[in-house]
C-alpha cells in the first residue's frame, strides 16, 4: 500500500511525526485538513477523492487526517478500508490536555476530554491496526518507533 493514514486526539503528535518520518522515508505528506478543506460541505467529498487519488499511485504517502474527520458521521465508512494502514497517534488524555492548554484554551479538563475521546471517536481510533503510544518527553523516541512502523508497512510486499 503507499497511503498510510494518521489519525488521533488534537495535540497528539500527528503532523509533527507525520512530517519528520515522510522525509527519512522519501514520502510525500499530507496534511488533510488543509488540503481538503474548501467548504465544510465538501469536506468529506474532498476527502474521499484525495484519498482515492493517492491511494492509486505508486509514491508513498502520509495522510494526516485531523481530529476534525473523526466527528463526522461518514468518517468510519471513509476509513474502514484504509484499516490495515491506520495508525493512531495516541496519548493520555491528561497529557494532551497539559499541551492542549498551550494553545491559551479556556476550556476545562472535562470537556476537552468529552470532545477528543468521545464514542464516536473512539470507534474510529480503535479501527486502526495499529497504534503509536506517545511519550512526550521522548520525542525522538517516537521518531523512530513511526519510522521503524512505517518501512514495515510501505515494504511489506
Amino acid at each position: 500500500m503507499a497511503v498510510i493514514i494518521l489519525i488521533g486526539p488534537s495535540h497528539a503528535g500527528k503532523t509533527t511525526l507525520g512530517k519528520r518520518v515522510s522525509c527519512a522515508l522519501k514520502a510525500e505528506y499530507h496534511d488533510m485538513d488543509i488540503e481538503a478543506k474548501v467548504r465544510m460541505s465538501d469536506y468529506m467529498d474532498n476527502a474521499k477523492q484525495l484519498l482515492e487519488k493517492y491511494s492509486s499511485t505508486e509514491e508513498r504517502h502520509i495522510l494526516d487526517f485531523g481530529a476534525g474527520y473523526q466527528n463526522h458521521e461518514d468518517s468510519y465508512g471513509l476509513f474502514k478500508p484504509f484499516s490495515d494502514f491506520m495508525i493512531t497517534i495516541w496519548e493520555k488524555p491528561e497529557i494532551l490536555f497539559q499541551h492542549h492548554k498551550l494553545g491559551n484554551t479556556k476550556l476545562r479538563f472535562e470537556d476537552f476530554s468529552n470532545i477528543e475521546y468521545r464514542e464516536a471517536r473512539q470507534k474510529i481510533y480503535n479501527m486502526a491496526k495499529y497504534r503509536l503510544e506517545r511519550t512526550w518527553d521522548d520525542i525522538e523516541g517516537d521518531v523512530v518507533k513511526l519510522e521503524k512502523l512505517l518501512r514495515t508497512l510501505f515494504y511489506q510486499d
